[in-house]
């Protein structure tokens, strides 16, 4: 019988995608393999072979881990990883291995000779599929983590397209609205087309824009976005999930991020792309924090608009 394996992701849809590469390096040494993550299971077409599952409340989870002969958890320090970890410490859990994007010997629990620390300066994805080779004791590392796009679609088949992500979770990780709409128009007059990818709950309000030209469509699943994005030409948008799948499809992506040290971590990490961040020289002062709070005026759309 196969050994059962978990990989608990942390709650993002990005987090999920990066996760991936030990679910499907897990697979591939024969493990059986459950992924928790509450978006993947949306894309379960783009998956084969693996189980994606959301996550059930915490107290349900543990007793449904008790069974896994390994685990690996991507710490997030909520309330569902410090219920794992308190779970293994006590006996509960079997072998639980810890990927942490940052330490804090202060803050977390002794590490173990399974836990794995990351370096910030290396992109995740490259710190995951280092991370998953070492537990395994593999000699050879891979950033491969099983996405599949079904036979039916053809990969930058609207090769005029670009694709334009323009939220974020919180407003410190997103450029202004206004440059991305100057951004749109000077594409737009260049002969390309511009589609704005949104949520449904944003699209309500991002809808408005298709007047200028702007394609605003309306997905009903992350599995519609993972299509529309595969057969369009490139990307550009806020440090989101969704820039880590047009990477992981092997589009060009351009990243417009505020914190030029939190993105060299978690900037996407398959196909070739740009960062994009204020100039070094804004002033993070105090009472000012320019850097911080204001950083979307120092980025010009020149800037952006070279890298497409």
């Amino acid at each position: 019988m196969a050994k059962r394996a978990a990989v608990i992701t942390a709650s993002g849809f990005g987090d999920g995608l990066m996760m991936m590469v030990a679910s499907e390096t897990l697979k591939q040494k024969g493990y059986e393999v459950i992924t928790f993550n509450p978006h993947l299971h949306s894309m379960i077409e783009w998956f084969p072979g693996h189980q994606l599952v959301q996550m059930p409340h915490t107290t349900d989870l543990v007793a449904y881990l008790e069974n896994f002969d390994l685990i690996i958890l991507q710490n997030d320090n909520s309330e569902k990883a410090k219920s794992i970890i308190q779970a293994f410490q006590t006996g509960r859990l079997n072998s639980l291995s810890i990927f942490y994007p940052s330490y804090d010997k202060n803050k977390h629990p002794p590490l173990t000779g399974w836990d794995v620390i990351f370096d910030p300066k290396v992109p995740m994805v490259k710190s995951i599929a280092n991370a998953i080779s070492r537990l395994l004791k593999m000699h050879e590392t891979s950033f491969n983590n099983g996405l599949s796009p079904p036979p039916y679609l053809k990969k930058g088949c609207h090769d005029k397209r670009i694709v334009i992500h323009p939220t974020a979770t919180t407003p410190l990780r997103t450029y202004s609205k206004r440059k991305f709409l100057k951004i749109a128009k000077k594409l737009m007059s260049q002969g390309l087309q511009v589609a704005f990818t949104v949520s449904p709950a944003e699209w309500i309000y991002w809808q408005r824009y298709r007047t200028l030209g702007i394609d605003v469509p309306f997905f009903e699943s992350l599995s519609n976005v993972a299509a529309y994005v595969y057969e369009s030409h490139s990307m550009i948008g806020n440090e989101s999930g969704i820039s880590h799948l047009a990477s992981n499809l092997g589009l060009h992506t351009t990243v417009i991020a505020g914190n030029a040290k939190r993105i060299e971590q978690w900037r996407p990490g398959w196909s070739a792309g740009r960062v994009i961040t204020p100039p070094s020289w804004v002033p993070n002062i105090k009472g000012l924090r320019l850097r911080e709070n204001r950083w979307q005026l120092f980025i010009p759309t020149q800037t952006i608009l070279k890298t497409n």
